[in-house]
């Protein structure tokens, strides 16, 4: 009972955190959207794509590194803190009109959730039996995803509410974050993996490493570069949602983040779907089968978008087959790596998934310049 409280208590933490994350990240957007005018929404968001993904690529090892030399609960701990720090100076940033400040603090932002990303998922073995490990990462996905519905649609639904007034809508914002904060220190502590680990900020060396010792496990480095396929597709589909809302809909950038809703609903469903038809055992064939079904979607989305409810059947479709994309390749990552190298292993295929989502981010870019 115990271990399944303190998990739970981790599902709680890492859901708000979701929610903020996502609830930021869209505040930003429509924020400078109102200041620059919809004609620039696409390069907005492609920005805003590249400073929220190159973070994972800086620190993601980092992270890795302090997973697996200090106590996961104890990182969880600060980054929440620190979180909540940037949001109370993002208040000042907003009420001041300072767009530079808004993404810097979308940058240090990201860069806690990439510390923290390791330890979110690297302390699940240490909080469940590994007989239920892929049971945990479905409900940490399903609920991650969760979070981004209601961190989507809440951004849209605080603008509308406070009549666009972006430093009362992001009080809620600083609410959530203090709330994860306080929660995390409840968290009890964990054991450290491998204290003896160097620190190597050289992150390019560390990463060398863990594939060397990665490529030693079956199907490890498959499952790796799985997740991080994800992270271009989903990154690609996310980042167009608003523009693809306001130019070929002709909706508001707002009506856009309520799309968020539908597919976020769809994903958390596919999570816990593939868990249910998987009976316990990771499945990496449903892999190339929902990539195929999604291709097909997008297919179809370019040529069949009245009427509107159509459109939000595409958008669960999307996240439906993401879940179950997705779920496996997380959980064999998680599952096939060694105690002692599992931070530095997801933290390394966080890493290659953000290189992916980078690459989303800037084709996004080059095709709105072209």
């Amino acid at each position: 009972m115990k271990k399944l409280t303190s998990f739970g208590l981790l599902n709680i933490i890492q859901f708000l955190a979701a929610i903020n994350e996502n609830l930021y990240k869209l505040l930003v957007a429509f924020f400078l959207i109102s200041e620059y005018g919809e004609r620039h929404t696409s390069t907005i968001m492609a920005i805003i794509g590249v400073l929220f993904i190159l973070p994972f690529l800086l620190f993601s090892s980092l992270g890795g590194i302090f997973a697996d030399i200090k106590p996961k609960s104890q990182i969880t701990r600060i980054t929440r803190f620190l979180e909540f720090c940037c949001l109370i100076l993002a208040l000042f940033i907003f009420g001041f009109h300072l767009s530079f400040g808004a993404y810097v603090i979308l940058f240090l932002m990201a860069s806690l959730s990439a510390i923290f990303g390791p330890s979110k998922y690297g302390i699940i073995p240490e909080l469940i039996d590994s007989s239920r490990i892929l049971y945990a990462n479905s409900v940490i996905a399903a609920f991650t995803f969760l979070g981004i519905i209601i961190g989507t649609t809440l951004a849209s639904f605080v603008v509308w509410l406070t009549s666009a007034n972006y430093v009362l809508a992001l009080s809620v914002s600083v609410v959530i974050a203090l709330s994860g904060a306080i929660l995390s220190l409840f968290l009890p502590k964990t054991p450290i993996g491998n204290k003896d680990k160097p620190i190597r900020f050289f992150i390019y060396i560390e990463l060398w490493d863990a594939l060397k010792q990665m490529w030693t496990i079956p199907s490890l480095i498959k499952a790796t570069f799985a997740y991080s396929y994800f992270l271009f597709v989903g990154g690609f589909i996310q980042l167009n949602i608003i523009p693809y809302t306001v130019q070929t809909l002709g909706f508001s950038d707002i009506i856009g983040g309520y799309f968020f809703l539908a597919t976020a609903l769809g994903l958390g469903f596919g999570a816990f779907f593939t868990d249910r038809i998987s009976h316990g055992r990771i499945r990496l064939g449903m892999i190339p089968l929902a990539g195929m079904g999604i291709s097909l979607v997008l297919i179809l989305m370019k040529w069949f978008y009245t009427p509107w409810a159509l459109v939000v059947t595409w958008m669960v479709l999307l996240g439906f087959l993401g879940g179950i994309f997705l779920v496996p390749a997380q959980a064999f990552v998680l599952s096939a790596s060694p105690e002692t190298d599992r931070g530095r292993n997801f933290a390394t295929a966080n890493f290659f998934s953000f290189v992916f989502a980078l690459l989303a981010a800037i084709a996004l870019y080059l095709l709105n310049t072209m």
